[in-house]
């Protein structure tokens, strides 16, 4: 604790040197009005301060006793061997600083490396770490990801703040991201306490049409024997196929029956198949507590995918026969019946008295 009570103490005696030693050439770049000189250079200096900080409490924390027995606990309870290594971590400064770590992995008589990997640095983890990324720097990115329209957007945007990432760098960081999200993302979606006990519930699903991008198979090259360059005939190719995203969406009704305007509607949606939705829609019903429901009413169109898995997921849910029922909906109920009545031969029903029976039917609906 005394060594690195010393450290700190050197870094902040430097950074108040550095801070003496340019005083007056601040102040006179105020003088001539580059008022924007004077802050990216106090950036650069607190940036860096920082990083010199983080680092010697990281490494001073890490050379703890009692952070080497947590991170045996963990590899223990993980079923994992702990040996100390050294790793390099990305910081919210764009910075990448190498620390002690801890890390763990699967007890086999392998030497090579599985293809994806079953050790981990523990105490990262332990620190809320994804893809090496300090906390404050993936949530950063990720941000901004959201916020961009591209990655090379974000990584102006990152530049311009004096974080300097290559593009894959933030796209890796980021995607790791979506995938620790996706892992809860019911959790994620709900509000603390949200349920749905002794409330009329409307759960329904859908699916639709969307295209995706498919990149081909890159284009063949050749060597250009003046240059000495490897060079393309034509682009890389890409196909769009045709994908079915499935939507789900729950909804509380209030005693009047209309949609209650204090519970939110919860949506969500996924390009996988009827088995992936339907397990989605499990974990959210779960985790709202349907089995205590006063009602439910499940509606979707005619697609057999949905009807014959209903009844099993009330099961699982463990609601009753009379907690729920099920509906086709209105608009395809409505465009169903409107077919039929189509049907109706002309020569005895004309097309004015098919219109008047539709509407009398689907009033009924």
């Amino acid at each position: 604790m005394q060594n690195s009570t010393i450290k700190l103490s050197s870094i902040l005696t430097n950074f108040q040197e550095k801070i003496d030693s340019i005083a007056s050439d601040l102040e006179k770049k105020l003088e001539s009005g580059e008022f924007n000189c004077v802050e990216q250079e106090l950036k650069s200096l607190t940036d860096n301060l920082f990083n010199d900080l983080l680092e010697s409490i990281l490494v001073s924390a890490l050379d703890n006793p009692s952070m080497e027995k947590k991170a045996k606990q963990m590899g223990k309870t993980l079923n994992l061997s702990v040996r100390k290594t050294e790793v390099s971590i990305l910081l919210c400064t764009g910075k990448r600083i190498k620390i002690p770590s801890y890390y763990g992995s699967r007890k086999t008589k392998k030497k090579k490396r599985g293809p994806n990997g079953s050790g981990r640095h523990l105490l990262l983890d332990y620190w809320g770490f994804i893809g090496k990324a300090s906390p404050h720097c993936y949530s950063l990115l990720s941000m901004l990801c959201v916020l961009c329209p591209s990655f090379e957007v974000a990584q102006e945007v990152l530049k311009h703040q004096g974080v300097k990432l290559d593009y894959k760098t933030i796209r890796r960081i980021v995607l790791k991201v979506g995938e620790r999200c996706f892992a809860h993302r019911v959790g994620i979606s709900l509000e603390t306490g949200e349920n749905l006990s002794g409330k009329r519930v409307i759960i329904s699903t859908d699916g639709g049409r969307t295209r995706t991008r498919k990149v081909k198979k890159p284009c063949k090259t050749h060597q250009d024997s003046q240059t000495d360059l490897t060079t393309s005939s034509k682009r890389d190719g890409f196909e769009t196929p045709w994908k079915e995203p499935k939507l789900l969406v729950i909804q509380v009704l209030d005693e009047l029956g209309n949609l209650s305007k204090e519970d939110f509607p919860i949506y969500d949606s996924l390009i996988g198949n009827a088995d992936d939705l339907f397990q989605l829609l499990e974990e959210y019903l779960l985790k709202l507590g349907i089995s205590s429901v006063k009602q439910v009413l499940f509606i979707g169109d005619g697609a057999k995918w949905i009807w014959k898995r209903t009844q099993s997921l009330f099961e699982r849910l463990g609601l009753d026969t009379d907690q729920y029922v099920e509906a086709i909906d209105y608009y395809h109920a409505a465009q169903h019946l409107h077919k039929i009545v189509k049907t109706l031969p002309q020569k005895n029903v004309p097309i004015a008295e098919q219109n008047t029976i539709y509407r009398e039917l689907k009033n009924l609906l």
